[in-house]
This record gives C-alpha cells, sequence and structure tokens, in this order.
C-alpha cells in the first residue's frame, strides 16, 4: 500500500514580484514509522500530519517520490486564484491515487487506465506510468494490426484497461502477435 500526501510551500520568486505565490506538490511517502502514523482520514483529505516539515523534494528521508507538482501559483484572496485551484486538484488527485493504491502497491491496468482518462499520465507514479506506457505500446501495435486487416471495428475496442485488451495480453505476446499478423496478411492474399 502507497500513501500519497499533497505538500504546500511558499514558491521563489524574483525581488519584482510583489504578490504571495504557492508551491503545490504530491508527495509519496517512503515506508517508515512515520508511515503508519498517518491516519486514513488524513490521507483522505489530502494533508499530511507528520510533525516535520516535508520538503516537496526526493531528497527528504519521508519521500520517495514527487509526483507531481504546481509551480508559482498566484495565491489571491477568493477560490478562483491559482493557489486554491491548483490546491484543490491537487487533492483530488492526491485522493484518487491513495483509493488506487488502497489495497495493494501494483493496481490493475483498468483502474489506472481510468485515472489516466480522468487527470492524465503526468499524474501518475513513474513506476506506474512505465507500466502504462508499455501497455499503451502493446495496445497500439494490436490495434494497428487488426485495423490493418480491416477488423476496424475490434481495433477500436482495444483499449488499455479493456477486457478485450487484458485478454489478449494474456494470450499473445509479441511473438505471436508477429505470427497473427503474418496469418492474417496470409489470409487475404489468398482470398
Amino acid at each position: 500500500m502507497e500513501k500519497f500526501i499533497v505538500q504546500e510551500s511558499a514558491a521563489k520568486m524574483p525581488s519584482s514580484c510583489w504578490g504571495r505565490y504557492r508551491r503545490f506538490g504530491i508527495l509519496r511517502l517512503a515506508r517508515g514509522p512515520e508511515f503508519d502514523g498517518l491516519s486514513a482520514e488524513l490521507l483522505m483529505s489530502g494533508r499530511t500530519a507528520t510533525t516535520e516539515a516535508l520538503m516537496i523534494t526526493d531528497r527528504h528521508h519521508l519521500v520517495e517520490e514527487v509526483v507531481r507538482t504546481w509551480e508559482r501559483c498566484n495565491d489571491g484572496t477568493t477560490e478562483r486564484c491559482a493557489a486554491a485551484i491548483a490546491r484543490n486538484e491537487a487533492v483530488e488527485i492526491c485522493i484518487a491515487l491513495n483509493i488506487l493504491y488502497k489495497r495493494s502497491s501494483r493496481p490493475s491496468m483498468r483502474k489506472v487506465a481510468a485515472f489516466v482518462r480522468k487527470f492524465g499520465a503526468d499524474s501518475l507514479p513513474t513506476q506506474e506510468l512505465a507500466r502504462y506506457r508499455r501497455a499503451e505500446r502493446y495496445v497500439g501495435s494490436v490495434r494497428s494490426v487488426l485495423a490493418l486487416h480491416g477488423y476496424a471495428g475490434l481495433a477500436r475496442a482495444v483499449v488499455v484497461g479493456s477486457p478485450l485488451a487484458i485478454a489478449l495480453r494474456r494470450r499473445l505476446n509479441d511473438r505471436q502477435l508477429a505470427m497473427l499478423d503474418h496469418a492474417l496478411h496470409t489470409t487475404e492474399r489468398a482470398a
């Protein structure tokens, strides 16, 4: 199980800027004694309860990875200011990541694909992003083989995280995919 939090700090700005600017980051915490002390309510609210201030960097001993940052957000007085919008977006993504990783450290590709459709791939941790990119490449090759041979309707049904893509991935490796391409190509020539 992974734990993600939202951390907020003052942004570094040139002296010519007069306003208040904030910096936000979603942090994946490293496992340790402080890791178990964080309650589920605080994690679901996106806030941290550590007595120690966390830096928005992976050099800190409690931080395993900085998932995403929002830099130089103007902190105005209304909820429409850039800092309030960034804070709300960071908390929403953090809650979704905590839900995604609630049961295991490796969520299903269907859940990851739904997360990417909602928040974008840049909000994923690096390991999940690499796993998602591999699945995306594989699905792209399956779709191109099917579309090339006239199965456009079936090719549209193959998307990352779909049951069809998962079933094909379990049944076809890259060599078998090349063999499928060859078989479809030769049957087209014969017809």
